[in-house]
């Protein structure tokens, strides 16, 4: 049994078997694609992925009586990727949460809605840590940047550890909640920590420096904590951390094509992307906001204490939609010596 229903605004579908579609207004509202799917690709006529739109208990309920489905919803609900359309321009928080199994976005290029930082969904500013996939294992080190990690970003995840960045003064309400990760190791910037944020997650230690906020709201939350170093903490990152990529889906058959952006590394206040996790003399970076190419030893020597020097420099030139290649910097003629 189908329902369609189609108004100016409004398009509904849905089946016996659990297919809901919703639009309104350009944004998606509700999208359950059905038994069995393991790979979706958001649909055409939208701008915005709407709260909850694959949350079955969310205000914008399913109308037909799902219930076995709805008990059973992790044997049901198998998307284990989700591609991002170019068209996207928004997504709003809690959009991919009860996703139970998803494992990896995929940004079809072009798309402004958002980065990909090892297969997790950070903001196109790269301020924010959107979402990381709950069936995503091992170790997770939030790339350098990032300033808030979102409501719910990693509920229900199954990584190991987690390592934050000292550019993270909050976390958002019930952000670890119902997870497995056994640490999260937290800095000193953090200075904002939400409601729930460590709710349920039964094995997950706050590893922070003495006398932290971490420590405090662990202590105050009756949750296990340990007392590291902010040291430690860098050092944690530095092991783990990937570089970012830029993932898509091709015209030409290949499944995915994946650009490298580079480790994150921050230098004097500016981010920029290295092709080596630890820079020294002779290593190129890569500017984030402008993708201009520079040797990391002359960068030192020449703007050492002239960074207005440097901003202008880098001001010069526009910012670009996905951070080039090595050979594209060159193609493009952006490569400067300094």
């Amino acid at each position: 049994m189908v329902y369609l229903i189609y108004t100016d605004i409004i398009i509904l579908e849905v089946t016996m078997a659990i297919y809901v579609k919703v639009i309104e207004e350009g944004i998606l509202k509700k999208y359950i694609p059905g038994y069995n799917v393991e790979e979706i690709v958001l649909p055409d006529h939208i701008h915005t992925v709407g709260e909850n739109c694959f949350n079955p208990w969310s205000p914008e309920r399913i109308p037909v009586d799902n219930k076995f489905e709805l008990e059973h919803w992790d044997d049901y609900m198998k998307i284990k990727t989700v591609v991002i359309p170019s068209h996207i321009q928004q997504i709003r928080r809690y959009a991919f949460i009860q996703i139970p199994n998803l494992e990896a976005f995929v940004l079809q290029e072009g798309c402004t809605a958002a980065k990909i930082y090892d297969d997790a969904l950070i903001s196109y500013d790269g301020k924010a840590l959107m979402f990381c996939p709950p069936k995503k294992y091992g170790d997770f080190a939030v790339p350098y940047g990032v300033e808030t990690i979102w409501e719910n970003a990693f509920e229900a995840s199954e990584l190991s550890n987690v390592v934050l960045p000292d550019t993270v003064t909050e976390i958002e309400d019930d952000a670890f909640a119902l997870s497995e990760i056994s640490s999260v190791y937290i800095p000193k910037s953090v200075k904002k920590i939400g409601k729930r944020v460590f709710k349920g997650s039964r094995h997950l230690t706050v590893k922070a420096a003495k006398g932290s906020y971490a420590i405090e709201y662990a202590r105050e939350n009756e949750i296990a904590y340990r007392e590291v170093s902010e040291e430690s903490i860098r050092e944690r990152a530095s092991e783990i951390k990937k570089p970012y990529y830029a993932s898509y889906k091709t015209d030409t058959g290949t499944r995915y094509r994946k650009q490298q952006f580079g480790y994150p590394f921050e230098w004097n206040g500016i981010l920029f992307y290295s092709e080596n996790i630890n820079p020294e003399p002779g290593i190129w970076l890569t500017e984030a906001v402008s993708g201009v190419k520079l040797d990391y030893g002359k960068l030192c020597n020449t703007y050492q204490d002239n960074i207005e020097a440097l901003l202008e420099k880098l001001g010069k030139f526009g910012p670009v939609n996905n951070l080039p290649t090595y050979d594209e910097v060159f193609a493009a003629k952006l490569h400067h010596d300094l």
